[in-house]
């Protein structure tokens, strides 16, 4: 008896092409699952944490405001990082609950008018002791006459820290990072520029989808919800947020607020 020969490469393409195929709705079925999945997980986080993160951020308020001595100098300087820490984690929970609540439709509910730069200098001074530890300058250039606007001040407060912290992230240690503000017509226009290594055109609209991260050596990891949450958020208040960028040229951020009055 003669050995069998080896199939043919035809005879091996006609072999595969016969295997059964999942279709493509399985793909989808499994993406939809796999979001639920995820949705799942981030509101057990949220309830999980919320509760012990008030504990710990009240608490921390109580020894911020307890006399304490020159000798102390070292304990008031660690509670002031912890209460720094504590705060990062209640933006991050808030964003958590916001995207859920925005993408189900819900309006936002504490609007009130506000000043945009105020809301700019208090982002910076919660971002500049992590720019600091890079030595990372950030530099504001602000329109001395923009109007108030009417905004859910905590919302956008996120949106800039969001941004303010992916800007030191992937910037370059010893660079600048350029926070300007101006108006527009009847918007107000907030650039934030970085010196990193840039997003591909490709990627400019993908980050800003849930999950998604900016496919970079320097990603520092995360659930790649922040800028999804900023363009919920900016979205909601009928304003625009896009990504303008080459790759080795940094990345300049831009979002636009209406200048609109309550009622």
């Amino acid at each position: 008896m003669q050995p069998s020969r080896p199939m043919s490469r035809s005879l091996k393409g006609a072999a595969n092409s016969s295997k059964p195929q999942p279709p493509e709705n399985d793909y989808s079925s499994m993406d939809k699952n796999l979001d639920r999945l995820r949705g799942d997980l981030i509101a057990m986080v949220y309830h999980d944490i919320r509760s012990p993160l008030t504990t710990i951020t009240a608490s921390l308020e109580v020894l911020s405001s307890l006399p304490l001595g020159a000798q102390d100098e070292t304990a008031q300087s660690m509670i002031e990082i912890a209460q720094r820490s504590a705060k990062r984690i209640q933006h991050l929970v808030d964003s958590l609950l916001d995207i859920d609540r925005l993408e189900s439709g819900q309006e936002i509910g504490s609007r009130a008018p506000a000043s945009v730069q105020a809301v700019v200098d208090e982002a910076v001074r919660l971002v500049l002791p992590i720019a600091e530890i890079k030595g990372i300058n950030v530099i504001t250039s602000v329109d001395a006459r923009l109007p108030d606007i009417y905004i859910d001040e905590e919302m956008i407060l996120r949106v800039l820290i969001n941004l303010l912290e992916n800007a030191v992230k992937y910037s370059r240690g010893q660079g600048t990072i350029q926070v300007s503000l101006q108006q527009q017509d009847d918007m107000i226009l907030t650039t934030i520029r970085d010196e990193g290594p840039g997003i591909a055109p490709d990627e400019q609209e993908r980050i800003f989808q849930k999950y998604a991260r900016p496919n970079l050596l320097a990603d520092g990891g995360g659930l790649g919800l922040g800028l999804a949450y900023c363009r919920l958020a900016v979205n909601s208040h009928g304003g625009q947020i896009w990504v303008e960028s080459k790759p080795g040229n940094g990345a300049v951020f831009n979002f636009t607020l209406p200048i609109t009055r309550q009622g």
